[in-house]
């Protein structure tokens, strides 16, 4: 891991399956970590998850005091509206934080970064991302990671991954499997129910 000052933050939300990446201003991976205290039910005892994630999330963004953040919005494929509410709640719980922090939050559509990848690093590369994420499974790195280190280097070129090296992303998702967790669904755990 570089030992520069983390930048630019990337987040790919989920109510399972959450990812950070942080590069330093020369684009090398500094931070990256699967988030496990994600708001994962709308229960009455959420507010003790919605707690726990705000914890997270804080401590995390004032560790680390990046200039900026871009997180995926986002999008529900099907019929999904309970994740829908989850996310919705921890955008908007990280948000607050960046707001109170001074961080400049950015949003983006999974399809727009996704475009600019295949348009400028994806070209020549056989494969382009789907061949990204094989590879960083391979090693043990969840897609969601990889996800987050890209719209770490999307922020990185304000909005674009032009002049993107190719060589600097594929080392920071090597550099990724040296300390994010082997790829597994990450399962919530239950709440104990109270007795009454």
């Amino acid at each position: 891991m570089s030992a520069g000052k983390t930048e630019h933050v990337g987040v790919d939300p989920g109510s399972l399956n959450y990812a950070i990446a942080g590069l330093d201003a020369r684009g090398k991976l500094t931070f990256c970590r699967m988030l496990n205290n994600t708001v994962w039910s709308t229960a009455q005892k959420n507010t003790a998850l919605r707690a726990r994630y705000r914890r997270a999330v804080r401590g995390i963004l004032e560790a680390l005091r990046p200039r900026a953040v871009m997180c995926e919005e986002f999008l529900v494929r099907g019929f999904g509206s309970h994740s829908i509410e989850l996310v919705g709640l921890m955008l908007g719980s990280r948000q607050e934080t960046c707001d109170r922090l001074g961080i400049r939050e950015c949003l983006t559509m999974p399809s727009s970064w996704k475009r600019d990848f295949d348009k400028h690093v994806g070209r020549g590369t056989p494969g382009g991302l789907p061949s990204l994420y094989e590879k960083a499974r391979a090693r043990g790195v969840p897609p969601h990671v990889v996800d987050a280190i890209c719209l770490a280097t999307y922020l990185r070129g304000g909005g674009s991954f032009r002049g993107a090296s190719k060589r600097l992303l594929a080392s920071n998702v090597l550099a990724a499997s040296e300390i994010v967790q082997p790829y597994r669904k990450i399962k919530p755990r239950r709440l104990a129910r109270r007795s009454a």
